[in-house]
């Protein structure tokens, strides 16, 4: 197999953002491509689904172009929409057990504290025959790739009204079930709502110590000003593993972003950049409710894509088309490292070579917003394969945060034949604003 690296030159890409703002910082970001032979392949692994997406809808057209990697519903049924997208699956088991037994209090208040839960008085066989008839359903149906996500959430009062030791038990008589049905079955958890670093290693320790340790170790980034740091977590449930000999390769990270970033372009585009810098294996949107005048639709039960579309029309948001130019990007995925002071502007960048493009995508997301500022990229040394006459090609599209508005398509603010001055190519890109994203394609010229 012809692998495309073996093309590449070594070379170092450096990418400086310098916008003059009112403030006069400078944020820059410098891009290592120094890729050697066996690089990493792009993977659009920071893409995907809570729900909000069902057998029959929204249309192909909507949401295959995206390339999501992950889908975590509560119908196993969707098990089928996820295998033709060639997405992983991720069910919530937990709820084979609420449905019938827990009564649903609404929203903010959630499961019912008075009704039965798995362990009360020592109880368990209705749990783990619930477990039981779930894998067995998956089995008859023909859906052998099901990662089962034992228990939603159980660091938040609205899933989860028992104890954090309850919980460990009940998850311990999931997998047990579970692996006694399907030894190899793909199990996950513990699913926490945010990164709670003492609960996942309570977690780990006691799951190692009882045999019980999930194939995929997942939890959830919903507060974005602490997700910024997902790489830094990521590294520090990897070091805890290593010096405590538990092996588990697999990470997900199956719900991302806060109810009042679910809109914004820039914010995506943030999570994106630390989903691969952190490194995991997959990550999914998350689902809230709409904001008025629509907000009693909840997007987990509207074919939405988690708000990527508006939930009466159905047609793209300013947020869709983020991940629809994430997910057009291929070759080999660039390292991107903000240098300070660069709080608010982050991407992802990746060359391919046998293309002949070179992608960048930026968003920005400051919690103030500031007046619009002008992007300066440097691409130092630019390569030479990209240029033709001693020109490329630059395609800059801006993606404007419409916020719930739709947007028909991102629109070209930038497009010429620069020449490179020594080895450096320089491109500006102007206004950009809080919360917006630029997608710029470097190429040779037609």
């Amino acid at each position: 197999m012809k692998r495309w690296c073996a093309f590449l030159p070594f070379f170092f890409l450096l990418i400086v953002f310098a916008p003059f703002a009112a403030f006069g910082q400078t944020e820059t970001i410098v891009v290592d491509i120094a890729v050697a032979e066996g690089g990493e392949r792009l993977g659009h692994k920071a893409f995907g689904l809570q729900d909000s997406i069902f057998n029959d809808a929204p249309d192909d057209s909507l949401i295959a172009p995206l390339k999501p990697a992950l889908i975590r519903h509560t119908d196993m049924d969707v098990y089928r929409r996820a295998e033709k997208l060639n997405a992983r699956f991720m069910y919530w088991l937990c709820l084979e057990y609420l449905r019938p037994y827990v009564a649903w209090d609404g929203f903010g208040a959630g499961f019912s504290a008075a009704s039965a839960w798995p362990g009360d008085k020592g109880e368990w066989r209705n749990w783990q025959s619930s477990v039981a008839r779930a894998v067995a359903r998956a089995k008859k149906e023909g859906y052998d790739r099901i990662i089962w996500d034992v228990w939603n959430e159980p660091d938040v009062p609205e899933f989860w009204k028992r104890s954090w030791e309850q919980f460990l038990q009940t998850y311990e008589r999931a997998a047990l079930t579970i692996r006694k049905s399907d030894p190899k079955a793909r199990i996950t958890g513990p699913s926490l709502s945010t990164f709670k670093k003492e609960r996942i290693f309570s977690f780990l320790d006691f799951a190692k110590a009882r045999g019980v340790l999930p194939d995929i170790l997942n939890w959830h980034e919903l507060n974005y000003f602490e997700a910024v740091d997902l790489p830094e977590h990521v590294a520090a449930v990897r070091d805890y593993m290593r010096r405590n000999g538990i092996r588990i390769d697999r990470i997900m990270i199956p719900e991302t972003i806060d109810s009042f970033y679910q809109h914004s372009p820039g914010r995506a585009v943030g999570i994106i950049a630390r989903v691969h810098r952190a490194g995991v294996e997959a990550a999914a949107k998350t689902s809230w409710l709409e904001p008025p005048p629509h907000d009693r639709l909840h997007n987990s039960a509207i074919p939405s894509l988690d708000a990527l579309l508006d939930p009466v029309g159905f047609r793209p948001r300013s947020v869709w088309w983020a991940y629809r130019e994430y997910a057009a990007m291929s070759g080999g995925l660039l390292t991107m490292k903000p240098r300070a002071p660069a709080p608010d502007l982050d991407g992802i960048a990746s060359y391919d070579p046998e293309a002949g493009k070179l992608f960048i995508l930026l968003g920005r997301f400051l919690r103030n917003r500031s007046p619009a500022a002008e992007i300066r990229i440097d691409i130092s040394p630019f390569p030479r394969a990209l240029l033709k006459k001693n020109k490329a090609h630059v395609l800059a599209r801006k993606i404007p945060n419409t916020g719930t508005a739709n947007l028909e398509a991102p629109f070209v603010a930038a497009e010429s034949d620069v020449p490179p001055v020594g080895n450096v190519l320089t491109v500006t890109l102007p206004d950009m604003e809080a919360e917006d994203v630029y997608s710029v394609i470097v190429s040779p010229p037609k």
